[in-house]
């Protein structure tokens, strides 16, 4: 069974892109005002971001899987390390940039 998921997986990797085989989350849209919105509001804005950050965090994972198995297959080209390279570093400054974001907001929140 694991040699058929395997063998499959090398498929879709030299057949499709590898950015394509993982699922990339939607970045979500916080929109919280520490210096008003209610606590409720906060923890929910806060519950968002961190199931953000899990499925983010899955993706890179998913990156990190599929540029082992290119490589380890043979099968690894510059164009789709140049690819796997560009959509992790985008995660990554997404997800930098929504927890600076809501980090912000939430000192504002915390000062009050």
């Amino acid at each position: 069974m694991q040699l058929k998921w395997f063998i499959g997986l090398i498929i879709m990797v030299t057949a499709g892109g590898v950015a394509a085989q993982c699922k990339q989350p939607v970045q979500p849209e916080l929109e919280i005002d520490g210096t008003q919105d209610r606590r409720v509001d906060m923890m929910s804005a806060k519950q968002v971001l961190q199931t953000y950050l899990t499925q983010a965090d899955r993706y890179l994972d998913c990156l990190d899987r599929m540029g082992t198995i290119a490589m380890t297959s043979g099968k690894d080209t510059e164009a789709s390390r140049d690819q796997r390279i560009a959509a992790y570093s985008r995660v990554m400054a997404e997800m930098n940039a929504e927890v600076d974001a809501f980090r912000q907001q939430a000192e504002l929140f915390n000062g009050r």
